[in-house]
């Protein structure tokens, strides 16, 4: 399922603009997500009545959504963004994620976990890579950042399987496993 359209309806600030601490004000964003689906996709199979539903001339299967997204005002992330202590360059601040608990003497073990999906959308590599994003930076020795590679991010599997055909077994042997009962061919 793709989008393939958004509308934004309107802007409006959250709570009048009232502040929210060093994040500052908020705004909501209410708008129509469009989507378009292949059906002949195996992966959409699983919508209902798909293969009745009504195509455009693409032959895709249009859908919207209503969607609210509540964002700083002003845009983009709230520093820090990696368990190394860095300094913001448009406030100066120093800091690092989970800072106060990095200054224990025995902090936490800290595991970071991301998916190519994470990377794609491009906040993941904000943990390990400097605020002018040119390089990379070290993570404590208390914190390890993994990325589970090729891993999918969808419901089912894609391609969809094949069902697994057990050839009959020859005339005159035996098979077994834990899985199935004890099956014998007779010899013709």
């Amino acid at each position: 399922m793709a989008v393939v359209r958004i509308e934004i309806d309107r802007r409006e600030p959250v709570l009048n603009g009232a502040s929210f601490g060093e994040a500052g004000a908020y705004e909501k964003v209410v708008g129509m997500l469009h989507f378009a689906v292949d059906p002949s996709l195996p992966v959409n199979e699983r919508i209902a009545d798909i293969q009745r539903a009504p195509r455009n001339a693409q032959g895709a299967v249009l859908s919207s959504a209503d969607f609210y997204l509540l964002r700083p005002v002003g845009g983009g992330s709230l520093f820090p963004f990696t368990d190394a202590e860095q300094e913001d360059p448009l406030t100066g601040q120093r800091g690092a994620l989970l800072w106060r608990v990095s200054a224990r003497a025995r902090p936490p073990k800290i595991f970071s976990t991301n998916s190519s999906a994470e990377y794609w959308r491009g906040d993941a590599s904000l943990i390990h890579t400097d605020v002018s994003a040119r390089r990379d930076v070290e993570p404590p020795d208390h914190v390890r950042h993994y990325l589970f590679a090729g891993t999918q991010h969808t419901p089912g599997t894609i391609p969809r399987p094949s069902p697994i055909r057990t050839p009959a077994p020859a005339a005159g042997t035996c098979s077994t496993s834990s899985t199935t009962r004890r099956s014998c061919a007779r010899p013709s």
